[in-house]
C-alpha cells in the first residue's frame, strides 16, 4: 500500500460531505440489524468517520429506552475517529455533557488512510459523500494513489475521466473493511445507492474484494422516499 509521510495539519479543519445522521435514524439502524444486542454480548463497534458521534451516541440513547442506565451500558467498547477537528472537540464535549462520559482514550482525531490500524468486530457509520472531483484540489492529490491501492481506479487516466465522479465513501468503505474490521466481522454502513447500482464510476467497488479479501453484501435497506438527511 502506499504510505503517504504526513497529511497536510490543514486537513482537519476540512468539510468533507459533513451531512450528519440524525439519531434517529441511527436507533433505527442499532434495531433493525441488532447492533444493540450484538455490542451488549462484547462486540467492539467502531464508526470510522464519526462526525460528532451521532450513531455511536444512537446505541446509548437506544440503552437508555430499553431501561438501562449509561453506567449499565458496555461504553468502553464503543470507538470512532473523525478528520475534522471541530466535530471531533463537539463529539468529545457532547459525550461528558450528556452521559458524563470521558471518550477521549475511544476517539481520535486523524485522517482514516493515516489512523493506525486495528481490528474492530462491527463497522457502523456513514462515510462522507462526495465526488473525487469534487474534493478539495490539495486534499484529492493526497489521497489519489489509495483509490489505486484499493483497486478503485486502474489508472490516473481513469480516475480523471469517468472515474472522477468515484464517491469517497467508496474508499473509506472499502479502507475500513480491510484494515479495522476483525475477520468475519460486520459492517453497517449508510451509502449512496449509486455504489451498488450505477454503472460506470463506482463499477470497480462491486467486485467485493480489496486484494485477496473478500467480503459479502448481506442486504441493503433502500429509505426510498423517507427523508434521512435534512437537506
Amino acid at each position: 500500500m502506499s504510505q503517504l509521510k504526513s497529511f497536510d495539519s490543514s486537513d482537519k479543519k476540512l468539510h468533507i460531505g459533513d451531512v450528519f445522521t440524525p439519531t434517529l435514524w441511527g436507533e433505527f439502524a442499532v434495531d433493525t440489524f441488532g447492533i444493540y444486542d450484538k455490542w451488549l454480548a462484547g462486540a467492539t463497534i467502531f464508526d470510522p468517520t464519526m462526525g460528532e458521534g451521532n450513531l455511536l451516541e444512537a446505541l446509548i440513547t437506544f440503552g437508555i429506552s430499553k431501561g438501562k442506565l449509561v453506567h449499565e451500558l458496555p461504553t468502553e467498547r464503543l470507538f470512532g475517529n473523525e478528520l475534522n477537528t471541530e466535530h471531533f472537540e463537539r463529539a468529545l464535549v457532547k459525550f461528558d455533557q450528556i452521559f458524563g462520559l470521558d471518550m477521549r482514550s475511544n476517539f481520535t482525531n486523524c485522517d482514516l488512510l493515516q489512523l493506525e490500524k486495528r481490528s474492530f468486530d462491527i463497522l457502523f457509520g456513514n462515510p462522507p459523500w462526495q465526488n473525487f472531483v469534487d474534493l478539495p484540489e490539495s486534499y484529492k492529490q493526497q489521497i489519489k494513489p489509495y483509490f489505486f491501492d484499493y483497486h478503485l481506479a486502474e489508472n490516473a487516466k481513469q480516475l480523471l475521466l469517468g472515474g472522477s465522479r468515484i464517491d469517497l465513501s467508496a474508499l473509506i468503505t472499502v479502507i475500513a473493511l480491510k484494515d479495522f474490521l476483525t475477520e468475519n466481522g460486520e459492517a453497517f454502513l449508510f451509502l449512496p445507492l449509486s455504489l451498488f447500482l450505477n454503472d460506470g464510476a463506482n463499477k470497480s467497488f462491486r467486485s467485493y474484494s480489496i486484494g485477496d479479501l473478500q467480503y459479502s453484501l448481506q442486504s441493503i435497506h433502500d429509505f426510498n422516499t423517507h427523508t434521512v438527511f435534512q437537506g
